[in-house]
């Protein structure tokens, strides 16, 4: 039978094995490290300082810092007043209405521990009994005061110092027994307490003179105006007398047409001879008939719709005599 000649096998030649090049591995360059620029961190702008809680207080000869469910203490002014009424915020400083010292106090506000220090006196010539500022323009500041021998003043307030100077009658208008104070869109509304009524006196935005006040024609029928404050376009009218808190709408007051005002549903008042609001929706009502009683403030929450008061609730801890004037520091 025919067979397939035989050969060897056949092999891959043989040599050294087949070796990939040698490379030289790769090396970072020596030097000194690269480093990233470098950057002023961002900062934060700083907070502003927390003012500690507390409203301040006139009673008797001294002007207290109270603290709701705590008590009231000295405000560090000491007992330097002679019947303190209402008072009034003018930057970093603080305006009293001495009614039987016939003067004005300027204290210093001291943010950082909500106290006061450093109190000016400012003889006015008569039982001063409410103080509010107004500045014009040009940046000049006066401070308008009521007093009791039926007039208003206008002190100027140094820009220096806050303290007063020229305080002279502003406008013709007789008013006979004038109390709280306060200003909305140029005009200075004042409680007058015997008449029974409420005037309205334009403020003359160049010279800073009171124009011929008028009665705005509201219509509550409290007794006795004494407080007077502004919150939500309200005009707030607290009746010392007939122990109750009117509401009267700010842009319907007229000196020809009765304006409509309300009973807020307040209570608890004993005497209310002033008011102030907080941030926090609450007002603050002094109670003038109060003696060392711990009742001395009565607070209300405000109804942010309707503006009404309700769920009134006596201080227990306020042992003041006869208190007169409150207010809150700024920026609480």
């Amino acid at each position: 039978p025919t067979q397939a000649p035989t050969q060897a096998p056949t092999q891959a030649p043989t040599g050294s094995p087949t070796q990939m090049p040698t490379e030289m591995p790769t090396q970072a360059p020596t030097g000194p490290p690269i480093q990233a620029p470098t950057q002023t961190p961002t900062q934060l702008p700083t907070p502003a300082p927390t003012v500690p809680p507390g409203f301040f207080v006139s009673a008797a000869d001294t002007v207290s810092r109270c603290v709701w469910n705590e008590s009231c203490v000295d405000s560090g002014a000491g007992s330097v007043f002679d019947v303190p009424n209402r008072m009034t915020f003018f930057g970093n400083k603080l305006y009293i209405a001495n009614y039987d010292g016939s003067s004005v106090d300027v204290c210093d506000w001291v943010s950082a521990t909500n106290t006061l220090s450093g109190c000016m006196n400012t003889d006015v010539g008569g039982a001063a009994a409410g103080v509010v500022a107004y500045s014009l323009s040009n940046e000049t500041t006066y401070l308008f005061v009521s007093v009791e021998s039926s007039r208003i003043l206008r002190c100027t307030i140094a820009q220096e110092d806050g303290a007063l100077s020229d305080c002279n009658p502003s406008g013709t208008t007789t008013i006979p027994n004038p109390r709280g104070l306060v200003i909305n869109n140029n005009t200075l509304y004042v409680a007058n307490i015997l008449t029974n009524n409420v005037l309205g006196c334009p403020i003359n935005t160049t010279t800073g003179d009171l124009e011929a006040c008028a009665d705005t024609q509201m219509t509550p029928e409290g007794t006795y105006p004494a407080g007077l404050a502004i919150n939500r376009g309200y005009l707030y009218i607290s009746y010392i007398s007939s122990n109750n808190v009117y509401k009267c709408l700010l842009t319907t007051l007229s000196t020809s047409d009765p304006s409509p005002c309300e009973l807020t549903g307040a209570s608890a008042l004993n005497g209310p001879a002033d008011l102030a609001f907080s941030n926090d929706g609450y007002v603050y009502i002094n109670a003038y008939n109060s003696v060392n009683d711990g009742k001395a403030v009565t607070r209300c929450v405000v109804d942010a719709t309707t503006g009404d008061l309700g769920l009134c609730e006596e201080s227990s801890t306020f042992q003041l005599s006869n208190p007169f004037g409150i207010i809150f520091p700024p920026q609480t």
